[in-house]
């Protein structure tokens, strides 16, 4: 045999390996982001329903340690801090996405959340702007009572 042909043999061989080596890690990844996306959509189930928040909040954050931090996943990280009233967290974490995104500025939910964290925190200004943000025609019959008891614990 030509040393040209065991070469290119060589090669042929070689090639195939890495493909198949690549092909194998390729499905590895793709498994592993489908168990982390069941894993972060379970969480915020969980944050939704309030119940097992710490362990959401721990799958929360290890999904963003690995994955690009998002909107949705800075929201999530707002709610569940709000659920465990982890007040200066929610109040750092909402106004790093109105800064990002103004238009979430009029987003009813962030603002009952952050209202409720400013006067938690005793920022009565903050609270009472995020509560004039507040579309009052758009809030569910659950946001309304919220915002009636912070409007009355405000005075």
């Amino acid at each position: 045999m030509q040393k040209s042909t065991k070469i290119l043999i060589s090669f042929l061989i070689c090639t195939g390996l890495i493909f198949t080596y690549s092909l194998y890690k390729g499905k590895q990844e793709a498994k592993e982001r489908k168990e982390d996306y069941l894993a972060y959509q379970e969480a915020v189930k969980c944050i939704n329903e309030v119940r097992d928040i710490n362990e959401a909040m721990t799958t929360i954050y290890k999904t963003t340690e690995k994955y690009k931090e998002t909107k949705g996943t800075l929201i999530n990280k707002a709610r569940g801090h709000s659920i465990l009233d982890e007040y200066s967290q929610v109040e750092i974490i909402i106004e790093n996405l109105f800064e990002v995104d103004p238009n979430l500025e009029s987003d009813n939910e962030l603002n009952l959340i952050y209202a409720k964290s400013a006067y938690e925190k005793r920022n009565i200004t903050n609270s009472k702007e995020a509560i004039n943000r507040i579309n009052k025609s758009e809030l569910n019959k659950e946001q309304k009572i919220k915002l009636d008891e912070l409007i009355k614990q405000i005075g």
